[in-house]
């Protein structure tokens, strides 16, 4: 697992970009991705990983560059694993692992002031799972199913080495808060906790929501099935 800051990466993310050609080197990605880390193998060669807001790509780095290859994180991980790559540090004789235990994760994440929420893979199972700093929960991928630390499966886990935003697809998070609150209070007529329990979400994880900290798929999931007759669009403030 990195211990390396979130604004250490971000202004290396910056620097590695800044210095890639783009235009003369056709066998990187140029549609938009960008390099977010440098990786190494236990022989020290070295990896370029891009992103691009959707997935990852990953390829040789330096005189022996290759064709890059578009990955999911579950294959990007498995891709890290097999080739047992580890982030490298601002001295080159260091890397940082990319693995680690759910405890070693957590207490990472929870020092970052500037990481609210991402994806870890579970490495036993594959399985993508989502991290939600304020909550101290996790969320099956969709966002469905809320889970405390005791209840996720053992052994090591990868975690996202770029962190999302928003997990909720195509939202506008301040006015999809702006009209959740206009529906409660005028529409539904109900007091925010009345409202949590309605759609069966703790008040406290709800009031979070409601105030744009984050966004949760599960509580869009049981806003919709409680109340089917609510436009879905127009709740994510799509339209």
């Amino acid at each position: 697992m990195r211990n390396e800051d979130v604004e250490k990466r971000i202004n290396r993310m910056i620097e590695l970009h800044s210095t890639m050609n783009f235009k003369k080197n056709s066998v990187v990605p140029n549609d938009g991705c960008m390099v977010i880390n440098m990786l190494a193998d236990p022989n020290n060669r070295e990896y370029e990983l891009w992103e691009d807001g959707v997935s990852f790509a990953i390829g040789r780095s330096g005189n022996h560059r290759g064709v890059a290859m578009r990955l999911n994180i579950t294959a990007l991980a498995t891709y890290c694993q097999m080739h047992q790559l580890a982030y490298k540090t601002e001295d080159e004789n260091e890397t940082e692992p990319m693995f680690g235990s759910l405890e070693e994760i957590i207490n990472d994440l929870n020092a970052e002031q500037q990481v609210q929420h991402c994806r870890l893979v579970n490495m036993a199972e594959l399985k993508v799972y989502i991290y939600w700093k304020k909550l101290q929960k996790f969320t099956d991928e969709k966002g469905y199913i809320l889970l405390d630390t005791a209840d996720m499966p053992e052994g090591d886990y990868f975690v996202e080495p770029f962190i999302s935003e928003t997990f909720v697809t195509g939202c506008n998070p301040e006015l999809m808060s702006e009209r959740l609150i206009w529906l409660r209070n005028n529409i539904l007529h109900k007091k925010l906790t009345d409202f949590a329990s309605d759609i069966n979400v703790p008040t406290e994880v709800y009031a979070q929501f409601e105030e744009g900290t984050f966004q949760l798929p599960l509580i869009v999931k049981r806003i919709m099935d409680t109340y089917p007759w609510v436009d879905e669009k127009w709740l994510l403030g799509c339209k």
